[in-house]
């Protein structure tokens, strides 16, 4: 121990003791740790249940993440030349961890490994997060519903991991971290802010000021508070680099779009999808208020109690969570969910942040089991109504497309009811994946993820209108292509009947069939194309 930690060390023992004193009174401080390990790996088997049996999980972003991990071992290898790998920029842990889960796995399990993967990082994360704050495991259980927001069924995966770095930045900033030596602050906050950068740059804004907030209203040390903000100038300096490579790409388009802050909280039903925004049930409503009320009691203990049984850096970041989820822009650039994204995040902070309702340690359990399974269930159900219904046939479609294929989807069906999102809209990207086709649309385009283009004037086939609207097609456009991937509603091909004359059924069964284009005489090698990767980013 240091001469530092030594000289202060009945001090910051008794600090400790008053900070989680009071927690510790019937909040499950000291409930067994084989509590807390049987109900994490409880959930993680739920969790299983639901993900690993769908081979394509109804998540939106999932193929072209999976396209990047691809493209990522390709480029180690020196397989591919076309791409180069970003080290510069944010947004890289989601894709990191795709790229190991895709390299030790079997293509055929990758996608939903990934997503398990992904979501074992929330339980995990928060489940830390309930153990170092002093919180019961049926706190903990709570939130785990919260996973299944909007985040997660846009894939934005690299978001999503960023709980990693709050649960180290809770750690971080516990009291006797908080009093050691300089160097080590300095480090450790370096690492911090690089973890909350390489997960998002909207992570190293929303929670870099939440840690910033702690730090100089709570228990202000300048020494510390010194060595924290010169450790965060490398970090600075990245974002700053990445910044000015950003101006002029596809991502940043100065596009803003607002909306009456109050609107999200008209209703309840609007609101559950502020919290959540997955699934289209009414158990997210159910979650919605079950987990209010425990906020709301925790609350009123918190008052009763003058604030002892509050954790600081939780509550701040809560703060700031909800505040950026109600009162922040929709759509920022192409950073879409700019706000939606934190709702179920700012809720499962929230939670954490206040002391537990003052009932037995039973009931809280049962209670907070209940939901979790409720929530969970009808997930489950949803996933499976995805694979049996929306997914037929188009393992035999896919299956068919060539290498050389030049690939885009067409999307004529109805929209998909259980889901909140439309994760139709990017399966053609495991054509690129796993069959090597060329598809009009990566994320490389975009230039603000791991993977971009060695060429910035490299040119792409405008996708946007094929994707989002395909009523403005014509059968023009469609010879820049030398296959089409159609997703129709039911057995019934009519809704094609547009774009008869150049397209040729090669396979097709249940609602997906591969199309090959007829392209006519004379016809050149290459299609036009154009600079307007006018698609959504992925986050």
């Amino acid at each position: 121990m240091s001469s530092a930690e030594t000289d202060s060390g009945p001090a910051d023992g008794q600090d400790l003791r008053a900070e989680a004193g009071p927690i510790a009174a019937g909040s499950g401080a000291r409930e067994p740790r084989q509590r807390r390990g049987w109900a994490l790996l409880i959930l993680l088997a739920a969790l299983a249940t639901i993900v690993l049996p769908v081979r394509r999980p109804p998540i939106l972003d999932l193929p072209m993440l999976l396209d990047q991990a691809t493209s990522l071992s390709a480029v180690l290898a020196g397989t591919r030349t076309d791409q180069s790998i970003d080290w510069v920029g944010p947004n890289k842990l989601g894709v990191l961890l795709a790229w190991a889960v895709r390299g030790l796995t079997p293509e055929v399990w990758a996608p939903r490994l990934i997503a398990f993967a992904v979501a074992s990082v929330w339980l995990l994360s928060f489940h830390l997060i309930a153990h170092r704050a002093h919180r019961p495991v049926a706190a903990a259980i709570l939130v785990s519903p919260l996973l299944f927001g909007s985040a997660f069924y846009a894939g934005f995966f690299n978001f999503v991991a960023g709980v990693a770095a709050l649960a180290f930045w809770v750690i971080e900033l516990e009291p006797r971290r908080r009093t050691g030596p300089a160097w080590r602050i300095a480090l450790s906050t370096l690492l911090g802010a690089l973890l909350l950068y390489w997960a998002h740059v909207l992570w190293l804004f929303a929670v870099g000021f939440a840690v910033a907030t702690c730090v100089l209203l709570h228990r202000f040390r300048w020494q510390e508070a010194a060595a924290r903000l010169v450790s965060v100038l490398p970090v600075a300096w990245l974002g700053i680099e990445w910044s000015r490579g950003a101006k002029g790409s596809a991502w940043q388009t100065m596009i803003l779009v607002m909306v009456e802050p109050l609107d999200r909280l008209r209703s309840l039903a609007l609101s559950s999808s502020l919290a959540l925004g997955g699934i289209r049930s009414p158990v997210e409503s159910v979650v919605l208020v079950a987990v209010l009320g425990w906020i709301l009691l925790g609350v009123v203990r918190a008052v009763r109690e003058r604030g002892s049984t509050l954790h600081p850096f939780l509550g701040i970041t809560a703060l700031v969570l909800i505040g950026v989820a109600i009162l922040a822009p929709d759509t920022v650039d192409k950073t879409m969910l700019f706000a939606w994204r934190w709702g179920g995040l700012a809720l499962a902070t929230a939670v954490l942040a206040v002391p537990p309702p003052e009932l037995p340690a039973g009931r809280l359990l049962l209670f907070a089991s209940f939901v979790a399974a409720l929530h969970l269930s009808v997930t489950a159900a949803s996933w499976r109504a995805w694979e049996r219904d929306e997914l037929a046939g188009f393992e035999d479609a896919l299956g068919a497309i060539p290498p050389s294929a030049r690939l885009v989807q067409l999307d004529v069906g109805d929209p998909v009811a259980e889901f909140r999102f439309q994760p139709v809209i990017h399966l053609y990207a495991y054509a690129a994946s796993e069959h090597g086709a060329w598809i009009p649309f990566r994320f490389a385009d975009l230039g603000n993820g791991l993977m971009r283009w060695v060429h910035n004037d490299q040119r792409r086939v405008s996708a946007d209108f094929v994707l989002w609207q395909p009523g403005r097609l014509r059968s023009a456009d469609l010879r820049q292509f030398t296959h089409v991937l159609v997703r129709s509603p039911g057995d019934e091909l009519g809704r094609l009947a547009p774009w008869a004359e150049v397209l040729r059924l090669v396979r097709g069964s249940g609602r997906w069939g591969l199309f090959e284009v007829a392209a006519p005489a004379g016809a050149p090698a290459r299609p036009t194309t154009n600079d307007d990767a006018d698609a959504s980013d992925p986050e």
